[in-house]
């Protein structure tokens, strides 16, 4: 986090860069990160988020690859490059020697696919779920979801579960389905997509739009 405080970056990079040396180990400096989680601790939109890790990866301060497990795509991993960088945050120009001859060294603004038989993933460990609080979380979801004619609520279960499992916050489907149930406000309850539908096609990420305010008495509400 110190070599990341240092780097002269624009706002949204640089504290985005905090937030991954935040997670970073200090063996190797990489991380798993999901966006949700980036999302949740910066507070920058979902496309600020990946525009943000795009620059870095572009302006060689970070590199990044996917990981898959049993045919399912899991977070990314991304690695601080921090072992690269000598002086000015943009003078890594130096011969393959000066770098460490790394796969994930800096390569003048260019990305480095990684060679993932030589250089295995680690798998961060899993987080336990408590289905118990997973529940009630979801008896908050469902109490404040727009009425819609034919709604499973089992189906609308077994997505929650799923969605949650693959790092969903509460918080974050929380906002979107608050934000939803607002949109859906007088219209008519036949268009309104099932619980499970939602879920599964994550549109908690959606956007909404602000919420409007009204003057009633000269208050707003």
């Amino acid at each position: 986090m110190a070599w990341a405080v240092k780097q002269q970056l624009p706002t949204n990079e640089k504290f985005l860069l905090i937030m991954l040396a935040n997670y970073a180990s200090n063996d190797d400096g990489e991380c798993f990160p999901a966006i949700e989680t980036l999302m949740r601790d910066t507070s920058l939109a979902r496309n600020t988020v990946r525009k943000c890790i795009n620059s870095l990866q572009t302006k060689g301060y970070i590199s990044a690859h996917e990981r898959w497990s049993n045919g399912r795509q899991l977070s990314n991993s991304y690695r601080m490059a921090m072992g690269w960088w000598e002086g000015s945050p943009h003078d890594h120009r130096g011969s393959p020697n000066d770098r460490g001859g790394s796969i994930h060294a800096p390569t003048g603004g260019q990305q480095v696919t990684p060679n993932l038989s030589e250089e295995p993933i680690k798998q961060p460990n899993k987080p336990k779920i408590d289905l118990a609080l997973i529940e009630a979380d979801f008896n908050e979801f469902w109490e404040h979801y727009p009425a819609r004619p034919n709604n499973p609520r089992t189906r609308a279960w077994e997505s929650y579960k799923k969605a949650r499992k693959e790092g969903a916050s509460k918080e974050i489907i929380m906002a979107g389905v608050l934000a939803y149930a607002r949109t859906r406000a007088g219209k008519d309850s036949e268009y309104t997509a099932m619980a499970a539908t939602w879920l599964n096609q994550k549109r908690w990420e959606d956007d909404y739009g602000p919420a409007k305010q009204v003057r009633r008495m000269g208050n707003f509400v």
